[in-house]
């Protein structure tokens, strides 16, 4: 959200959802790598992998989180918040100004999210471990295509930012949850082939359009909703309570759901649609 946040504030009114597309953008460079160090981890003996392998990746992140202190110690805050501060219109308590003021903004921000980051869970969490575990996919083929469909949402989700600055936020972020309600169940028919090409198109979708034509879009949207003494809060409480509540729930619904549905996954599709008709219903209230 602060990512998301210092972009919008840092860009103008030409290309903002561009701007505010590469913190997104970059969260899938970071996703890239993290699986491809797993893949190659997983090419240890499966006793090593478990006993100590599995261990390397976390270890090594050391260095990535080094590199984050230094710039974040190092940021400045941007030119809008700074004139808001010599104006004296910074508030001590963003968040509430922010709930009491702007709470249907709040609302129709949280109902998108509701919709669009579930997705990034249940294509890059539990579709592995289901096509992987209840169906019978090469684990080595399904992490290349996540690896495959992480590397192309970040060309996704610059060029949806593009889009939006022409075409306006609304057009896009309704279009992503349309296409999220149509192709919930097609994408895990292309699952239950059990083909890796196939099940890797299903990847490829499923992120590079549904998460790319969101993630810097909605930034840019909320960003200007939201004035600049609660912009930071407003976007963090739209983008991160979903994320608590029904984000890193998701793998864990889903994994319910398909035991309940005798290893189906029908009622995850479902479940899916049926958070992406909130998130079109929240987009839909929201103003351009």
């Amino acid at each position: 959200a602060g990512a998301m946040t210092m972009a919008s504030e840092s860009s103008d009114t030409r290309n903002r959802a561009f701007v505010a597309g590469f913190p997104g953008a970059s969260v899938y460079l970071g996703m890239a790598l993290a699986t491809a160090t797993f893949a190659l981890i997983s090419l240890l003996p499966a006793d090593a992998f478990r006993a100590w392998g599995w261990r390397i990746p976390f270890i090594a992140s050391i260095v990535i989180v080094a590199f984050a202190l230094y710039f974040r110690l190092r940021v400045k805050e941007t030119a809008a918040f700074e004139a808001a501060e010599r104006e004296g219109e910074v508030t001590r308590a963003p968040l509430a100004a922010a709930v009491r003021s702007h709470w249907r903004t709040l609302l129709a921000g949280m109902a998108l999210f509701v919709f669009a980051l579930p997705w990034v869970y249940i294509v890059q969490t539990f579709s592995i471990s289901y096509t992987t575990g209840t169906l019978t996919v090469n684990p080595t083929h399904a992490l290349i295509g996540l690896i495959v469909a992480e590397l192309l949402t970040i060309p996704a989700t610059l060029a949806f930012g593009r889009l939006a600055d022409r075409i306006g936020r609304k057009p896009v972020l309704l279009g992503a949850a349309i296409f999220a309600i149509v192709f919930a169940f097609p994408m895990f028919l292309l699952f239950q082939t059990e083909n890796s090409v196939l099940v890797a198109l299903g990847l490829i979708l499923g992120l590079a359009i549904v998460q790319g034509a969101t993630i810097g879009v909605s930034a840019a949207m909320l960003a200007e909703l939201f004035p600049t003494r609660m912009r930071w809060s407003g976007i963090a409480i739209s983008r991160e309570i979903p994320a608590a509540l029904v984000g890193g729930t998701a793998p864990l619904v889903a994994t319910a759901l398909v035991k309940v549905a005798d290893g189906t996954p029908w009622l995850v599709a479902a479940y899916l649609v049926g958070l992406s008709i909130i998130g079109l219903i929240g987009i839909a209230v929201l103003p351009e």
